[in-house]
Parts: structure tokens; C-alpha cells; sequence
């Protein structure tokens, strides 16, 4: 097996990999999702108190907050994932569209049959923002990537 064919393969398992720790969290009923949020609720609170920052953050926020950036991550992940397999991603940006819009649907659609959760069209729409910042901040950091390594050296 080549280099870049185990390069390839570590991306994509990689990816399905952390599309499925996703979905187990939707799993996860009501009750143990929402003392898992309210725990996170009362640590960032914890710490914006020893700051002495005169702010304190809602459960609301702190789930909202999450939705969005399992999703960048994602987004992030299916980006360098297609380019192990391309070298150009702009032709291939419909594809990683759809793959975060599909699994962000298929999360929803999860949380209809987990006792105490719902499935928001809202979350969809949240999830999938949270995709296209991911492949967003791929896309900037490949271009800063290239126009560095095309500069000429300027140490003589």
C-alpha cells in the first residue's frame, strides 16, 4: 500500500469515525445529554467567575455552541479528507456539501427516536453553517499553505 493510499484511508476512517461519535452522541436521551450540558454550563461559568468576567453562559448557548462546532469539525475533516483523493477542492465542493447536509440531516433524524430529544430543522441549518465554516477554514489555511510555499526564499 502506497503512502498516499494510506494517507487516504486514515482520513476517510477518520472522518466516518467522528461522523459516528456525532451520531452516538444523538443517542445519548434527554436526561444524560442535558446533565452532560448543564456540567459544561457549570465549569465555563466556574471559570468566567475566577476571571472575573462578569458574564455567565445559558444552557441554550452552550448546546447551540456545540452543534456548531462538532459540525466545523466535520466540515473541517470531509475537506481534507476529499483532498487526499484531489488537489483542487473547488470542483468537489457540492460533494463535501452534501456530505455535511446528509449527515447533519441524518443526526436529526436520529434524535425523532430518542426518548425526551426532537429533531430541529433549525439544528440542520446550525449544523450545516458549522460545515461550511469547517470547509471555510480548510480552504483558507490550504491557500495561506500555497502562497507561502510558492514565495520565493528570501535568505540569501
Amino acid at each position: 500500500m502506497t503512502a498516499q493510499r494510506k494517507r487516504q484511508l486514515f482520513w476517510t476512517v477518520l472522518t466516518a469515525g467522528y461522523l459516528l461519535f456525532i451520531f452516538f452522541n444523538s443517542l445519548q436521551t434527554a436526561q444524560v445529554s442535558g446533565q452532560r450540558s448543564l456540567g459544561v454550563v457549570a465549569h465555563i461559568n466556574r471559570l468566567l467567575e475566577n476571571w472575573s468576567i462578569p458574564l455567565a453562559v445559558t444552557d441554550h448557548l452552550v448546546r447551540k455552541s456545540a452543534h456548531f462546532a462538532e459540525y466545523a469539525l466535520y466540515g473541517l475533516l470531509l475537506a481534507v479528507t476529499l483532498g487526499q483523493y484531489t488537489r483542487r477542492l473547488w470542483p468537489h465542493l457540492f460533494t463535501i456539501f452534501f456530505c455535511g447536509l446528509a449527515g447533519a440531516l441524518c443526526d436529526e433524524t436520529i434524535q425523532l427516536f430518542v426518548p425526551g430529544r426532537s429533531g430541529q430543522v433549525s439544528d440542520v441549518l446550525l449544523d450545516f453553517a458549522g460545515v461550511l465554516a469547517g470547509i471555510l477554514l480548510c480552504l483558507l489555511c490550504r491557500t495561506a499553505y500555497r502562497r507561502r510555499d510558492k514565495k520565493p526564499n528570501s535568505r540569501t
